[in-house]
């Protein structure tokens, strides 16, 4: 969970159309929108106006915060389990995918009540929260992923050139084995969707997964890709698990793959580039 960005309220509140087929999108829509019918009111502003900018530097009692909040949440719950629609500004939405519609979930989207000070909640982006958004990780998480993403790859290649078990490799670890010898031979500090497009037509025979299934094991789906560490050990464990694929590499000698990295693998097919 994270707030949600100022761009992402926005789409929300002005292409509510775009985002409906997420409850919890829609949800959001539909309390905004009560709340600001509320502010328009409250604060004399023009209904013909814009006033998005405006909307977030208002104030709100803990009264009003459960009498317009609350009681649009109740009123969008009551919609899901009675299978209705919901009117936002005029128009009608229904309320996809109300089986995945965890209602436990919205006490943790709007926090205006929990910033309040002398009895006023403020109304401000930064306190709408997105219960879908995965929690940010720390520094540290991200150095220990980054660690084992780099020690899951050089398993690979030790199981590979060492063992001689490319056969006993799942299909996305054998597609991380062959991006490696890929990479080996084209370098490149930005690797982007053209360089997967190029690396699926010389190696796809080699692992027989498409390039979305493929890239979907990669770190943040080809942003700031990590050399021959591009594929996520977190993602391909995940990947292995959903399709019922059994690694060997979790049996494979970390120090033995690192000893091996440094003193045959790069001084051979794949070039010293980390």
């Amino acid at each position: 969970m994270r707030p949600y960005t100022k761009e992402e309220i926005y789409q929300i509140c002005k292409k509510t159309r775009e985002v409906s087929s997420d409850p919890y999108s829609l949800f959001v829509a539909y309390v905004l929108y009560a709340l600001f019918e509320y502010l328009d009111e409250e604060f004399e502003f023009e209904n013909e106006e814009d006033h998005f900018e405006e909307y977030w530097h208002t104030t709100i009692s803990h009264k009003e915060f459960w009498d317009i909040i609350g009681n649009a949440a109740d009123d969008f719950v009551s919609a899901v389990e009675n299978h209705l629609q919901v009117d936002i500004n005029g128009q009608s939405y229904t309320i996809r995918h109300a089986s995945e519609f965890d209602k436990t979930k919205l006490k943790n989207i709007f926090w205006f009540n929990k910033h309040a000070k002398d009895g006023m909640c403020p109304v401000r982006i930064e306190y709408i929260n997105n219960v879908n958004a995965a929690d940010e990780k720390t520094f540290v998480e991200r150095k220990n992923d980054a660690k084992e993403n780099q020690e899951y790859f050089r398993a690979i290649v030790y199981a590979t050139d060492k063992l001689g078990k490319y056969d006993e490799l799942t299909d996305i670890e054998a597609a991380a084995y062959c991006f490696g010898l890929y990479f080996s031979k084209h370098v490149m500090i930005n690797i982007d969707k053209k360089y997967m497009l190029e690396f699926m037509a010389e190696y796809e025979d080699y692992f027989g997964l498409d390039m979305e299934t493929m890239c979907s094991c990669i770190l943040d789906n080809l942003k700031y890709p990590q050399y021959y560490y591009s594929f996520s050990a977190e993602k391909i464990r995940a990947f292995n698990k959903k399709h019922n694929q059994t690694s060997v590499i979790d049996t494979i000698n970390r120090k033995d793959a690192d000893d091996y990295w440094y003193e045959v693998a790069v001084k051979g097919r794949f070039k010293e580039n980390d």
